[in-house]
């Protein structure tokens, strides 16, 4: 997004803000005049409207399918003053996200996994060429993927009881306590995914594929679907929880931060269709890390650096920003994160 607000004339550092606050902030900054428009999920959208305070310039699904709904909103008189900024935040947005959805990560993932073959070379794990999927890889997906008529402990439950057949059913009781309990919802043990926040389903797939202990941890995009508080905290608890476990963990990401914050090394995919891996970048930062350092860290600016300038050259976008234009927005990005 930032690439691209810069080719349409907006530098994306001298001349547009991106910060990062809750929903109700954006709509109450825009209401005094402190901000030119957002990215958010619904109601907010809808809220700003029925204030008279912006309107729904586009909605996300309508230029990236893949993407939970969103919308991007512009206050009235800004967007009546100047037309080509908005044009351009709007061009920027739909390249960006096409951009995105042509990279190859799911497929990846799935060839990662062994629910697909490459069509040249193979994946080994340990070692060990793999044949298809296992008990040796766990997975998180991004919509959870969990039994809507099973409890928090059930679903768990189901994995254990298919991975370790030979236990004991005490043991494999004290298994699943201690995975609901390392995602901290003993307290919700027994209730159903329906009666949890989009964060706590997502706890329950983290101590699911955990619990079967694997070699292993794939997670495809885990947090894309979630607020920016809770996608903070439960990066804060997957690095937590890596520290305890050991686990090797293959994070699948659109958000550089999060592969900084979270990554040892970053290897960039170039989008698609032939998309290809990239060099593995090392993270120098020591752990734990605080995100507050991202900017300042001589390491994670330099592993910044690097992957950024790989993406960019592999797609051919290598030219440098034009001068913006004077008539430049303050955009906000949604804790849910669908603009920048």
């Amino acid at each position: 997004m930032r690439y691209y607000l810069a080719a349409g004339g907006i530098h994306p550092d001298r001349d547009v803000a991106l910060p990062t606050i809750p929903p109700p902030q954006m709509v109450a900054n825009m209401k005094v005049g402190k901000m030119d428009g957002f990215c958010v999920g619904e109601p907010w959208g809808a809220r700003a409207i029925a204030e008279g305070i912006g309107f729904t310039a586009i909605t996300t699904q309508q230029i990236w399918k893949n993407h939970p709904e969103k919308v991007c909103a512009f206050k009235a008189d800004f967007a009546e003053k100047n037309p080509k900024t908005v044009k351009a935040v709007l061009k920027a947005l739909h390249e960006a996200s096409v951009w995105l959805d042509d990279m190859k990560k799911s497929t990846l993932m799935s060839i990662l996994s062994g629910l697909l073959r490459p069509d040249g070379g193979e994946v080994s794990v340990g070692g060990r060429k793999l044949l298809g999927p296992g008990p040796s890889l766990g997975v998180v997906f991004q919509n959870y993927s969990l039994l809507p008529w099973l409890s928090v402990t059930g679903n768990i439950r189901l994995a254990v009881d298919r991975v370790f057949p030979g236990w004991s059913p005490a043991r494999r009781d004290r298994q699943v306590r201690k995975h609901v309990a390392m995602v901290g919802l003993t307290p919700a043990a027994n209730k159903k995914p329906a009666e949890l926040s989009g964060g706590m389903r997502q706890r329950v797939a983290v101590a699911r594929a955990l619990a079967m202990e694997p070699e292993v941890l794939l997670m495809d995009e885990p947090f894309g679907a979630l607020d920016a508080l809770t996608r903070a905290t439960l990066q804060g608890e997957l690095a937590r929880i890596h520290r305890e476990t050991g686990r090797t963990v293959v994070l699948v990401t659109n958000d550089i931060d999060e592969a900084l914050l979270l990554g040892g090394f970053i290897v960039p995919l170039s989008h698609g269709p032939a998309a290809t891996l990239g060099p593995s970048i090392a993270v120098a930062a020591a752990r734990p890390r605080d995100r507050r350092a991202l900017a300042n860290d001589a390491g994670l600016r330099s592993a910044r650096a690097h992957t950024l300038d790989w993406l960019l050259r592999s797609g051919g976008r290598s030219r440098p920003p034009k001068e913006p234009d004077a008539d430049t927005p303050v955009l906000a990005d949604a804790p849910e994160g669908a603009c920048a």
